[in-house]
């Protein structure tokens, strides 16, 4: 096209929208885990049950929320609309664990008929099974734990999907990497010798998790309630992550931050307030666009 000619904006350009300029078909999305364009969604829920959340998870579908609260039991939720926390309510559903009385956090099975939960008074990792798939009221003890000599203080802990990998943090500020020789089996687990610190973006940090295909690393810490974005050059590799220099602030919201999740296709997250007693609820969707050049008269 020469520099004399002109053209026109058809039915406009969105702010903050990125273009992707094919000579094809045009389409529209989102790209998921957009840390530095992240917005406040002020939408956040109180359960009145929890005083003082720690880590939240939630089902894949984003319809069950779970929170391991600070007093003993974990909750379970329904979300009446999919990934909307203003939808929540309770299910009156708890699970008290009894082999400890201070969980820090909950994970789950990606199916949902196991579910492993990170004790704070005996600093160790149990296992139990959902007789009925995401029901944590139908939970039982498998008898089965873990204990990192690595990840002393552990705080979170997090799964790859196929539940042959997993993750801890610990007090000493560094994530972990373990191996389990049969997948979801906590008793298979050993130390694969992969480690990363983040004690110099935050010395107080609570929760991290990875995206769906284990390339980038979220990590959010209370001293500057703030969540730090990295990048893994090899997936699932804690040993390859480097600092990307991206974050955002949740200060304005969460007081004390502890827990942190993403939606399973990375457009939304989501964090415990821990002094706050409440969760959060942010937008990290970046909208995509392609601009189709094709016919030469405009684009749209």
């Amino acid at each position: 096209m020469a520099n004399d000619k002109n053209f026109k904006i058809k039915n406009g350009l969105s702010v903050g929208t990125r273009y992707l300029q094919t000579g094809g078909t045009e389409t529209a999305g989102a790209v998921g885990y957009d840390l530095a364009n992240a917005s406040y969604d002020s939408v956040s829920f109180s359960p009145s049950e929890v005083s003082q959340p720690r880590n939240c998870t939630f089902k894949p579908d984003g319809t069950k929320l779970y929170i391991a609260g600070n007093n003993s039991d974990i909750f379970q939720y329904s979300l009446s609309t999919a990934w909307d926390l203003s939808t929540a309510s309770y299910d009156s559903k708890t699970y008290n664990p009894s082999e400890d009385t201070d969980p820090k956090d909950v994970k789950f099975k990606t199916d949902g008929t196991k579910m492993y939960i990170v004790g704070d008074s005996t600093d160790v990792t149990y296992q139990y099974s959902l007789s009925t798939a995401w029901d944590i009221s139908t939970a039982s003890y498998d008898s089965k734990s873990f204990t990192s000599s690595e990840a002393t203080g552990v705080r979170c802990i997090f799964f790859k999907a196929d539940g042959l990998t997993s993750f801890f943090i610990g007090t000493n500020e560094v994530i972990y990497q373990y191996t389990l020789s049969t997948a979801w089996d906590i008793s298979t687990m050993s130390y694969a010798s992969k480690s990363f610190s983040v004690i110099d973006d935050d010395d107080a940090g609570s929760s991290f998790t990875l995206n769906s295909n284990g390339t980038r690393l979220f990590y959010i810490g209370s001293e500057n309630d703030t969540v730090h974005q990295y990048t893994l050059s090899t997936a699932y590799d804690i040993s390859t992550a480097s600092k990307d220099s991206v974050t955002f602030s949740v200060n304005a919201q969460a007081t004390f931050p502890f827990g942190l999740a993403f939606k399973s296709d990375g457009t939304k997250m989501f964090t415990c307030s821990f002094s706050g007693g409440e969760v959060f609820q942010y937008s990290t969707a970046l909208l995509t666009q392609t601009l189709d050049l094709s016919t030469g008269s405009y684009f749209s």
